[in-house]
């Protein structure tokens, strides 16, 4: 059983199908196969998600580091040293440090 529009080119059949049912979303046959009278400015872009924040926990210690050679940061050293955090540079230095000291 021929459908409506399976006489018309597709072109003729889309135009025809969105006047007649009234716009985007809505569904017509042609030639045997469903098609929507969607127009591709009708969909929506998808949303771009956000950048998550950095956690302030790690943003504290990456500050933390950075700042361990700082004068005047002697606790932040010693917390780092009671936890054994400190890294094979910051150690090398810190003895380092210490060497020059005891030498004055």
């Amino acid at each position: 059983m021929a459908g409506k529009y399976d006489t018309m080119t597709f072109k003729k059949a889309f135009a025809a199908a969105r006047k007649a049912l009234g716009g985007s979303g809505k569904v017509f046959t042609w030639k045997g196969k469903k098609y929507t009278t969607d127009l591709a400015s009708d969909k929506k872009k998808p949303v771009r998600p956000k950048a998550r924040p950095v956690s302030p926990s790690k943003s504290r210690e990456n500050k933390t580091e950075v700042n361990l050679n700082k004068p005047g940061n002697e606790a932040a050293k010693k917390s780092k040293e009671k936890q054994g955090t400190l890294s094979a540079v910051e150690r090398a230095k810190e003895r380092a440090r210490k060497k020059k000291a005891a030498n004055k």
